[in-house]
C-alpha cells in the first residue's frame, strides 16, 4: 500500500490487531505525509513519531495510559487535534501532560471520564498553558466547577463547547465560560436537566453569535426559552430541542435546521407559524409530536419551499397530505408509521420531483400497487425503505417488478424496493 499511496494523509485502522512498535514504525516509514491517524479499538497500544501528525482518534482504547498520552504529546509536534472516548486508564494527569506539552492543540474531546480518574488540580493549572483550543468536548464526563473557571480564564479562541450528559457542575461553571468566551458559536448542552429559562436567559445574552445550539432533553426548558434563542441571537441557524417542556415557538428567518422532535405539547398553530417565520428551513423534524396533524405539517410545507429534509415519523394523526403546491427541494422523507393509504401517498410525492431516500416503514396501509406508483413518479428516487409494510409484497417474477425495471432511469430504486420486499416475503414465509 505504501508503494501506491505514499501520499496518504488520513489512515484509519478500526478493530485492527497490532503486534507492537513493529507495526506503528511500519506505517511511519510507508506514509511519510500522513496527517490524520485514528486508531480506535485496537488491541495494542503504541505509538511512533510522526512529525506531521495533527489528528488522532484512539477511542475505545482499553490499554491507553496517561504515559502514552505523554509520549504521543512529546512525540507529535503538529498534533492539533485529540479524541478520545472510553479510554478507561486516562486521567486527568496524563491529559494535563497533553495540554501542557502541546499548547496550541485546537480541539480536545474528554469523552467518558468518571470523577476518580478526571478529578486532579493539576487537570485545572493545564489549561492557563492553553493557546489555540477552539473546541472542547466534556460529552459524558466528571466535570466540576473549577475546572470550568479555569477553561474560562485561558486564554483560548473557544468556538465550540459540549456538555452533553456531563455531571457534578452547576451553572456557576457555564455561566463563568459565557461571560468571557463571547464568541462561542456551536453549544451542546444536552441533558444538562438543571438548566432553567432564567440559565438560558443568560446564555442567551452572553453568546449572541450562536450559530448553533442543542437543549434537548432539558426538561424544564419552555417556549421562552426558544423565544430568547430567537430575539438575542440573530445569527442561530441550527436549533434542536427534543423532548422538552415547550408549548410555543417564535423564531427568526436565518434559521434553516429545526429540530424539535417529541414534544408533545407542540400545535398545529405553533407548527404553521414556524413555517410564517421560518422561510428558509431547510431540515425540519416533528417526529412524535403526537399533537400534530396534517394542518400544521402542511402549513408549514407551504411557507417553507426550500426543505429538503423532513422527518415526520410517529405523527399518528396524520390521515391525508394531499397538497396544491410542489416540494421542488425536498429530497429525503421519513414518514414511519403513518396512517396514508396509497392514493394519499402518491399524491404528495407526486408533488416532490427531487425525492431521493424514502423512509416509510411500519406504514401498514400501503399496498404494492401503491409503491409502484410511488417509484413511477419519483424518477430520481434511489432508496426506499418499506420495512414492516405487510401489504407491500412484489413477487420476483411479477408485471409489478418487471415495471420497476423497464424504465433504465428507476434501476437502481427498483432493485432497492425489489430487495427489501423479497426479504419480507422470505420472512413472511418462515
Amino acid at each position: 500500500m505504501g508503494s501506491m499511496f505514499g501520499a496518504l494523509r488520513v489512515l484509519v485502522l478500526y478493530n485492527v490487531g497490532l503486534r507492537g512498535d513493529a507495526d506503528l514504525v511500519s506505517i511511519a516509514e510507508c506514509f511519510a505525509a500522513l496527517e490524520e491517524l485514528e486508531i480506535k479499538y485496537p488491541m495494542q497500544d503504541c505509538w511512533a513519531r510522526r512529525q506531521r501528525l495533527s489528528r488522532i482518534n484512539v477511542s475505545g482504547n482499553p490499554f491507553l495510559t496517561d504515559q502514552s498520552l505523554m509520549v504521543l504529546s512529546v512525540n507529535c509536534p503538529s498534533l492539533r487535534e485529540v479524541v478520545f472516548r472510553g479510554c478507561g486508564l486516562i486521567t486527568g494527569r496524563g491529559v494535563a501532560s497533553l495540554i501542557v506539552n502541546r499548547p496550541h492543540l485546537v480541539s480536545l474531546a474528554l469523552s467518558d471520564m468518571e470523577e476518580q480518574a478526571i478529578f486532579c488540580e493539576k487537570l485545572v493549572d493545564s489549561f492557563r498553558h492553553a493557546r489555540g483550543l477552539s473546541s472542547l468536548d466534556f460529552s459524558r464526563s466528571f466535570i466540576w466547577d473549577g475546572l470550568l473557571m479555569a477553561v474560562a480564564e485561558a486564554n483560548i479562541p473557544l468556538k465550540r463547547l459540549v456538555f452533553s450528559h456531563s455531571s457534578g457542575f452547576s451553572f456557576d461553571g457555564i455561566r463563568k465560560i459565557v461571560l468571557k468566551h463571547r464568541g462561542i458559536d456551536d453549544l451542546d448542552l444536552v441533558a444538562v436537566d438543571f438548566l432553567t429559562d432564567r440559565h438560558m436567559r443568560v446564555i442567551c445574552e452572553g453568546l449572541r453569535s450562536l450559530t448553533y445550539i442543542d437543549v434537548s432533553e432539558c426538561s424544564n426548558l419552555t417556549m421562552r426559552t426558544l423565544c430568547d434563542l430567537m430575539r438575542q441571537c440573530p445569527s442561530l441557524e441550527g436549533i434542536e430541542m427534543k423532548m422538552t417542556g415547550q408549548t410555543d415557538i417564535v423564531v427568526n428567518s436565518r434559521v434553516r435546521s429545526l429540530r424539535i422532535s417529541t414534544n408533545v405539547n407542540l400545535t398545529d398553530e405553533c407548527l404553521k407559524k414556524i413555517g410564517r417565520l421560518c422561510p428558509s428551513l431547510c431540515y425540519l423534524e416533528v417526529g412524535d409530536c403526537l399533537t400534530i396533524t396534517e394542518d400544521g405539517i402542511l402549513g408549514v410545507l407551504k411557507s417553507c419551499p426550500e426543505i429538503r429534509h423532513l422527518k415526520i415519523h410517529g405523527l399518528e394523526n396524520i390521515r391525508n397530505l394531499c397538497i396544491d403546491f410542489e416540494l421542488p427541494q425536498l429530497e429525503d422523507l421519513h414518514a414511519k408509521d403513518l396512517k396514508l393509504n396509497d392514493e394519499q401517498l402518491v399524491a404528495f410525492i407526486s408533488r416532490c420531483c427531487n425525492l431521493k431516500y424514502l423512509d416509510l416503514p411500519n406504514c401498514v396501509h400501503l399496498s404494492t400497487k401503491g409503491v409502484e406508483n410511488v417509484v413511477k413518479n419519483c424518477n430520481r428516487l434511489r432508496e426506499i425503505n418499506l420495512r414492516d409494510c405487510p401489504n407491500a409484497i412484489v413477487e420476483e417474477n411479477s408485471p409489478t417488478s418487471w415495471g420497476f425495471i423497464r424504465n433504465p432511469r428507476l434501476l437502481l430504486a427498483a432493485w432497492v424496493v425489489l430487495s427489501v420486499l423479497i426479504d419480507l416475503k422470505g420472512q413472511s414465509m418462515k
